[in-house]
């Protein structure tokens, strides 16, 4: 579970700043906060299954 998170959040990481590199250009677009929400979700998502790994348990099964 915790190498799917971080796999998805690497994925949407290289999406999101490939997008930055191309939305400098044009600040006014309205998608530009939905795609950093989205990786915001799925990095703290990675966090918190990296630290429930870290103390023997899973702390994402607490929102399963």
């Amino acid at each position: 579970m915790i190498f799917i998170t971080i796999l998805l959040c690497m994925v949407f990481g290289y999406y999101f700043v490939t997008y930055l590199i191309k939305a400098l250009h044009n600040d006014n677009d309205p998608s530009h906060g939905v795609l950093a929400g989205v990786f915001f979700a799925l990095w703290s998502v990675a966090m918190l299954e990296v630290i429930g790994n870290m103390n023997g348990g899973s702390l994402i099964d607490i929102f399963l």
